[in-house]
């Protein structure tokens, strides 16, 4: 009989908060592109683990959309 294996909550709740570019993706509703765009041009905040792998703690997005986020009223 094979016995499970706890997964430790505090590694699984890390895991929940790193986006990769296409999960970050679908949480913003937007494309690569404009990802890209806003790392290089308004400071999203990200985490660099080699030149092609680029990671997003969720907790600093949502912080960094609170600062640059504004609402425009359509008439």
């Amino acid at each position: 009989m094979v016995k499970p294996i706890a997964v430790s909550t505090v590694a699984a709740e890390v895991a929940a908060e790193v986006l990769d570019e296409a999960a970050l993706c679908l949480y913003l509703k937007t494309n690569p592109r404009m990802v890209r765009k806003m790392r290089a041009q308004l400071g999203l905040p990200y985490v660099a683990l080699t030149r092609k792998s680029i990671r997003y703690r969720k907790p600093d997005v949502d912080n960094w959309l609170s600062r640059h986020y504004r609402v425009v009223a359509v008439a």
